[in-house]
Order: C-alpha cells, then sequence, then structure tokens
C-alpha cells in the first residue's frame, strides 16, 4: 500500500500515477455497492425567485425531478450551469477533465451527476434512507430547505458539527482518495461529492461512477504553455455559445502574486480582455495588480476590498452577525471569500479565471495527486457564485491531476533563470508571465494574501444557513 502511494503522489510518469489512481478509485467504489436506480422520467421545472445557477434534483422510484434556477442551462434530458472544454451542443460536460459547473444528464445507463472538476467546490447529496429517495444540489441550504431539515434540529446539529473538519481532511486527500459523507443518522446521510461523477441508487444512496483523468502530454514548458492556451480558449468558445440561456464572457482575477500573474499572462495571449484587481494594501504590501494588467495590455477593472483600501491585519472576529456576509458562511469554509463581495457587479455572467490551485500545482512541492487542495481557504464562496451567476476556471488546475508533469517542467535545467530561490518560488509561473510582457519585479516578490480569517466563522453559521434557505423553496 505505501508503494502505490508513493506511486500516486510521486510518480514520475502518467502511466504509474493512473495505475494508482484506479486503484484507490476501485476501493472506494467497493465500499458502496447495489443496484442503480433506473431513469423512468427526468422532468425539469425553472424557478426564477431562486439563485441564478441553483438547482436541486429529488430522485425517487425512478422519478427524476429538477429545479433550476434562471441561469441554469436545460435541454433534452440535461441541465448543466458551468463551462467545459468542448462544444456546448454536444453536452460533454460529465466526460469532460475541465469542467467547472455542475450538471445532470440522461445517458445509456440512467441518470448522471457531474461536479465540479475541483476538491474546493461540491455536489451534495442527502439520503433518505426510510423513503429511498436522494436530493441532489450544488447547494446544502436548497437541500434543507426542500428536505425540511431545520437549523434547530438534531440532523442539523450533526451536520454542523462536521461539515467544516470534514471537508478540509478530504480535500487534503483529493479526489481519489477523500470519503464523501460529511454525517449520518438511522434515516439521514449527508454526502459531499467532488470531482467525480456519480449517481444513485435505488436506495438514494451514491455509486462513483470514476475514470483517470486523461493525460495532457505536455512533455516540456512550451507544450504546457500551449495547452494551458488551448483550455483557455476552449471555455471560451464554450462560454459564448449561442445555444446557451446567457453567454458567458471571460475575466481574469490578478493581484502582484505569482499565479494570477501568469494566468492572466496567458489568459491575454489568448484574447481574454478584462482583469479584475483588489486595490488594496494588506498588511504592508500593495497587491493592486493594474501595473501587471497594464503590461498585458488587459482592461483592469479596480475594487475596494470589504475591508476597505488599507487592511492591517487579516485575522479578524466579527463583533456581530453580519447579515451581508451570510452567504459567505453557510459554506464548509471560513467565510474568507467575502473578499470578494465588491466584486459582484463585474462577476455576473463571467467565466472567471483565477488562480486558486498555484500553492498545490505550480509550487516546487505541490500537494500530490487528485487535486488535493490543503489550504482551508477559498471552500466559501458557493451561495455567492450561484446568486451572482459565474463559473470558476482555475487554470493551475488544468491537466494537473498528477503532478509528474508539472515537477518534470519545473526541474529542467531551461527553467533555471526562472527560479528565484526561496521559500515563494514558482518557476512555471514565472516563465509564463515574464516571457508574455510581466516586469520580473512587478509579481512574485512576496507571499501575500487578501482573504480573511474570519476567527469566529462558526459562531454565526448556523442563523447564516437560516438565512440562505430562505433564498429557496
Amino acid at each position: 500500500m505505501l508503494e502505490i502511494l508513493r506511486s500516486y503522489n510521486t510518480g514520475t510518469d502518467y502511466p504509474t500515477c493512473a495505475a494508482a489512481s484506479a486503484h484507490f478509485q476501485a476501493q472506494k467504489s467497493r465500499r458502496r455497492q447495489g443496484n442503480l436506480m433506473p431513469a423512468t422520467a427526468f422532468c425539469v421545472g425553472r424557478d426564477k425567485t431562486i439563485p441564478r445557477l441553483a438547482w436541486i434534483c429529488e430522485a425517487q422510484d425512478g422519478q427524476y425531478a429538477f429545479t433550476i434556477g434562471p441561469g441554469v442551462d436545460s435541454g433534452d434530458a440535461f441541465i448543466v450551469e458551468g463551462v467545459w472544454d468542448g462544444p456546448f451542443a454536444e453536452r460533454g460536460f460529465a466526460a469532460s477533465d475541465h469542467f467547472y459547473g455542475s450538471g445532470a444528464l440522461v445517458d445509456g445507463r440512467g441518470v448522471v451527476f457531474a461536479p465540479p472538476r475541483l476538491c474546493t467546490d461540491y455536489l451534495y447529496v442527502l439520503q433518505d434512507k426510510q423513503a429511498r429517495k436522494a436530493y441532489v444540489s450544488n447547494s446544502f441550504c436548497f437541500i434543507f430547505k426542500r428536505a425540511g431539515i431545520r437549523p434547530e434540529g438534531e440532523f442539523f446539529a450533526r451536520f454542523r458539527g462536521c461539515l467544516h473538519a470534514t471537508t478540509a481532511a478530504e480535500s487534503r486527500l483529493g479526489a481519489d482518495r477523500g470519503s464523501p459523507l460529511i454525517c449520518e443518522d438511522a434515516s439521514l446521510a449527508m454526502f459531499r461529492m467532488m470531482y467525480h461523477n456519480f449517481r444513485i441508487a435505488e436506495d438514494g444512496g451514491i455509486r462513483h461512477d470514476m475514470r483517470v483523468p486523461l493525460d495532457p502530454g505536455a512533455s516540456d514548458f512550451s507544450a504546457y504553455r500551449a495547452y494551458l492556451l488551448a483550455k483557455v480558449a476552449a471555455l471560451t468558445v464554450n462560454g459564448a455559445a449561442a445555444e446557451r440561456n446567457t453567454p458567458a464572457l471571460p475575466i481574469t482575477m490578478l493581484s502582484t502574486g505569482y499565479d494570477s500573474s501568469a494566468v492572466s499572462a496567458v489568459c491575454a495571449q489568448a484574447g481574454v480582455r478584462d482583469a479584475i484587481t483588489l486595490d488594496v494594501t494588506t498588511t504592508g504590501h500593495y497587491d493592486c495588480g493594474a501595473e501587471i494588467a497594464a503590461s498585458l495590455g488587459l482592461n483592469c477593472i479596480r475594487v475596494e476590498s470589504p475591508g476597505g483600501r488599507v487592511v492591517p491585519d487579516l485575522n479578524i472576529r466579527l463583533p456581530r452577525d453580519v447579515a451581508g456576509i451570510h452567504e459567505f458562511l453557510a459554506s464548509p469554509g471560513l467565510g474568507d471569500n467575502v473578499v470578494f463581495a465588491n466584486m459582484e457587479p463585474y462577476l455576473s455572467g463571467r467565466i472567471v479565471f483565477s488562480g486558486l490551485y498555484g500553492d498545490g500545482c505550480w509550487a516546487r512541492e505541490g500537494n500530490g495527486s487528485g487535486l488535493a487542495h490543503h489550504l482551508p481557504y477559498m471552500k466559501s464562496r458557493n451561495e455567492f457564485r450561484l446568486r451572482v451567476g459565474y463559473s470558476l476556471a482555475p487554470m493551475p488546475a488544468f491537466g494537473a491531476y498528477f503532478p509528474c508533469m508539472l515537477q518534470q517542467i519545473g526541474a529542467h535545467p531551461s527553467m533555471k533563470p526562472y527560479a528565484l530561490g526561496g521559500f515563494y518560488d514558482r518557476p512555471i509561473a514565472r516563465r509564463l508571465a515574464e516571457e508574455a510582457g510581466v516586469p520580473r519585479e512587478l509579481f512574485g516578490q512576496r507571499k501575500a494574501a487578501n482573504n480573511f480569517n474570519i476567527l469566529n466563522h462558526m459562531d454565526f453559521f448556523t442563523k447564516a444557513v437560516e438565512t440562505v434557505m430562505e433564498r429557496y423553496r
């Protein structure tokens, strides 16, 4: 077992890593057996009063009944919110390794549900064991509202006590090894589904529908950059498809850090024209990316941080219940994504390219296979995203399911001019940005952060969930 785990996280080639991945996936699949629920009916109703991208499915006795928000696309036996690297008309999101959103469709085996291809964003499933029924949604608040689970009840208390710890632990393990179970009792079970497709069983439980991601086939830096450019182009074309309810236009997040600078450089080369940045000085460091945007020819939107233009300390304790941030606290995260609240007017109807996963994929020592996510942050944007209506596409995660490719590229002698040494050193990101025209001194000089660490976020979790539940019906 230790040898398999070593191959999984540090294997030097795709076949070795893929074999280890298949091993862990098989182990996970064996834990839950049983017949799949057939698809005798797939019904979709649209509710214009709920958040734009929210949806829920109630599955029982072969009947799959969906309620979708006004921004969710639907058609003959499918629903989807988000973008992927293929033609929209072909509905290939469930087969894509680069799907940033969520959805469901009918195939030859029944109904398959597709979560985001990340370990920071999820679909949720509530199994009602007695009714042999499942609720599937991209919002656990929507599930609680529809299933009649109240915040003062015993099951919610169990969920509250498990959600954050299990999410942190399982996202660190990654998509292949992380357990989906959040909590359960004799009547109910709640699951958090990340990355891999799944189906509903006859008893309302889950059955994984797992697959090993394809080999990106990028053997050197030039091939890797071409791969990133192709993915940005494909996602952008998908977002602009005429068949969509509302086209999604690209925008890139930008700061003075390594990851967002590299992401913005690739986006600019791929034809993206807009960037957005926080105009803020955090713990003494001015982190606005406007100069970088200018060097790339990007139109830069400057937005003030919710903490003001100068933030002396990211560790904060809320003095009282603040209604405006409930949607960030009603999450498996720390509420830290409230830092993006003032960007709302510019994110609606967008594909947001970001540097999320840069720490795990572009750093010299990554987080291992399965897109494992080791940081506690960046898991609290979901309800904000569903309401505002945008897709998040983290470029460092593209083709990075296994670390072997990026580790080999980063360690190649040709990357030495872009390796500055020290803890904060990312040769791949630096080369992507510098060769696109970003001056060396403008980025990657200091490890900075803008996300708040809300020390008492759990004090307001129950009230936050109760408030967000009122968005749904």
